[in-house]
């Protein structure tokens, strides 16, 4: 008798546990249309892949996801001759800008998209102080008055 409570025991415990699941999500949302639902939390893992001809769906309690930049618009046409150096750097980023009187609008951003330095620059060299930046990969770019992009560079900030 006391066996078989135990395994009583043990099969409702058990039992719980593949009932019952709890998610700690730092973001989620539902949306509802008339050709499908779409049901989403932020952070867990991936259980299933599946492959449409449009779309590719991970089924999950939570997406985790890896973003990856695979293209920056520039534009094209420029004339304009651009030089940033060094890079890797250790502690400062210099740009020059030949060609063109037109000002410009420098910015660094961190790998998450958050602009950390940005000023405005009118030909000749500027230079941009990134001492207390961390040891990491950042972008500058480079904008004309209208807001287009003229080019983006990778900045590789090595440490001391």
């Amino acid at each position: 008798m006391k066996k078989l409570s135990l395994i009583i025991v043990f099969l409702w415990i058990a039992n719980i546990f593949c009932i019952a699941q709890s998610v700690v999500a730092s973001s989620g949302a539902y949306h509802e249309s008339s050709n499908a639902t779409l049901s989403w939390t932020l952070g867990e893992t991936i259980t299933e892949t599946n492959y449409g001809t449009k779309a590719i769906l991970n089924q999950g309690v939570q997406q985790n996801y890896s973003f990856t930049i695979v293209k920056v618009y520039e534009k094209p046409e420029t004339k304009v001759n651009i030089n940033v150096f060094p890079n890797p750097t250790v502690d400062y980023v210099n740009i020059s800008i030949e060609n063109s009187n037109d000002q410009f609008e420098i910015a660094i951003f961190d790998l998450n998209g958050k602009m950390l330095i940005s000023k405005k620059m009118n030909g000749a060299i500027s230079s941009f102080d990134i001492k207390k930046f961390a040891e990491s990969n950042y972008f500058l770019k480079i904008s004309n008055q209208k807001g287009e992009i003229i080019k983006t560079y990778k900045i590789i900030k090595t440490h001391n």
